[in-house]
């Protein structure tokens, strides 16, 4: 069929009077079955001989009906036609072809084998014209319970859906191609449950006008899909952290498919800020362990192997540290797909360094203790003392025993808080001051000559020599002795540190208050 209007008059019976000379169509009146119309308050379907009593009831109506295998869509109106002194009123009926055919053969054989159910539905009337008979399948209902009904099928779906529903419609008719759009929603089925709908639909436009005039779409039940999406919500809002998927393609994009809602927790954003802006995320990272966290995840992507981290993150100003570990769930050349987990782990990082701080620190003086010192001397030495000379200051207080005798250990304890305290002043970033035993303190000077050790250890001796310690009402003056030894690279940890104690020894046995 070439046309693209028909026009017919109707007389108040249903019966056909004329047909417009400017079609070039047969006289398809004897074709049309029935036609579907909508007003603001009714709705119906019915026959030709009905005509004149809706009409006359309603006014003009807005038709839609299918004819042929044609959609058509237009509307019905009052004409008056003056024979004698009877003015006689008859009907004008105009329909427009819409774009989209429906035939026969597709629903009758291609159609049932789908698990989907395909459908019209005429926006003007808000009707659905032609379901396929799956929707039986897919609701309970049968496609003729449904059909010519206005408004029918919006009333079936859940209250908290309608309004995404409408914006589904409202977005098909805004589009200008023939792109589809989709949504899901909840719909009621016959036994009274709510079922899971995917919807696709795209836009017909009337010919001429252009205006949107009805959708097609298909619908498929994912009931099944969405129970195993709304476990996967549960279970991800019960997880200690953040779960996500991650993507690298190989022209260098990176995307996140999914982040559950603890991404907000953690950096301070949403999930669909960041997926807007990636930049954001990594921008959340500590500067500090920026490039560290880079490299661990270049790492794990070309050796295909799960990855492992911990790094801190500043969210909204506060330090924050986290602990991500992903395994590799898709590897090509093109793609790369990661499956993981971000976990906070703040509280478990600050008890770890309270525990590393009191196990490595003398709690009476706030320095280092012994063990952290052996491990700083074993690292020094590890990481390049064949190329720098290592010197280490052996100190000792002289006379601290009478001290505790005359004034009771409390006032010893301040002598050692305060001697202690400046001594650490007086020294680089780069040394290491420790209290090694009870009035016993040993230096490690990295990258140290003998006789600029001497020069340090000279500088001590001298300052605590000159302070004076004041406690209640005492001024108390005490001086240390320091012993002074290095290392050039031929001699092992254990050899530097005996050879400190000698020289301290020496200094000792030869008056005290001395460097040697």
């Amino acid at each position: 069929m070439s046309a693209k209007r028909m026009n017919f008059i109707f007389n108040e019976q249903g019966q056909v009077l004329a047909l417009y000379k400017d079609t070039d169509i047969q006289d398809y009146s004897d074709r049309i079955c029935h036609l579907n119309f909508r007003t603001a308050n009714h709705s119906a379907t019915f026959q030709s001989d009905h005509f004149y009593t809706m009409l006359k009831r309603y006014g003009k109506l807005e038709l839609s009906t299918v004819i042929d295998q044609q959609i058509w869509s237009g509307s019905l109106v009052f004409i008056c036609s003056v024979s004698g002194d009877v003015p006689a009123e008859q009907m004008l009926l105009t329909l427009h072809g819409v774009s989209g055919q429906i035939t026969k053969e597709t629903y009758h054989s291609v159609l049932p084998l789908s698990p989907s159910a395909t459908y019209h539905l005429d926006l003007k009337l808000s009707t659905i014209q032609n379901i396929s008979p799956n929707v039986a399948i897919l609701t309970g209902f049968s496609p003729e319970i449904i059909q010519g009904q206005a408004d029918w099928w919006m009333k079936q779906i859940h209250p908290e859906d309608k309004s995404k529903y409408l914006s589904h419609i409202e977005a098909c008719c805004e589009c200008r191609d023939d792109h589809f759009y989709g949504t899901e929603y909840r719909f009621c089925n016959f036994q009274g449950d709510y079922i899971w709908l995917a919807d696709r639909a795209r836009v017909m436009f009337d010919p001429e006008s252009q205006e949107p005039v009805g959708l097609v779409g298909c619908l498929i039940d994912i009931s099944e899909i969405m129970k195993l999406y709304n476990q996967l919500v549960s279970l991800t809002a019960v997880a200690p952290g953040m779960i996500y998927q991650y993507e690298h393609t190989s022209d260098g994009q990176i995307s996140f498919s999914y982040m559950s809602p603890q991404v907000q927790t953690l950096f301070g954003k949403t999930a669909d800020e960041i997926k807007n802006d990636i930049k954001q995320l990594f921008n959340a990272v500590h500067p500090a362990d920026r490039k560290r966290l880079y490299r661990s995840i270049i790492k794990a992507e070309k050796g295909q192997k799960e990855w492992k981290c911990e790094f801190r993150v500043l969210n909204h100003g506060e330090v924050r540290w986290l602990y991500g570990h992903s395994v590799p769930v898709n590897m090509n050349h093109f793609r790369q797909v990661w499956s993981g987990l971000l976990i906070d782990i703040s509280d478990k990082k600050s008890l770890e360094f309270k525990l590393k701080r009191e196990s490595t620190t003398d709690p009476l003086t706030g320095l280092f203790n012994r063990r952290y010192f052996m491990n700083m001397l074993e690292e020094t030495f590890d990481g390049g003392v064949k190329q720098l000379p290592v010197s280490i200051l052996a100190v000792d207080f002289d006379h601290f025993k009478q001290i505790n005798d005359q004034y009771g250990h409390d006032v010893g304890d301040q002598v050692l808080r305060q001697v202690a305290t400046g001594m650490k002043q007086n020294l680089r970033k780069t040394d290491t001051l420790a209290r090694v035993g009870g009035e016993e303190f040993s230096v490690i000077l990295p990258a140290t000559h003998y006789k600029d050790a001497l020069r340090i250890g000279e500088k001590l001796r001298h300052y605590v020599e000159t302070m004076v310690i004041s406690y209640q009402d005492f001024n108390i003056n005490i001086t240390i002795t320091v012993g002074v030894a290095s290392s050039d690279g031929h001699l092992a940890q254990k050899e530097l540190l005996i050879r400190a104690d000698r020289a301290l020894y020496q200094g000792k046995s030869s008056g005290r208050n001395r460097v040697m």
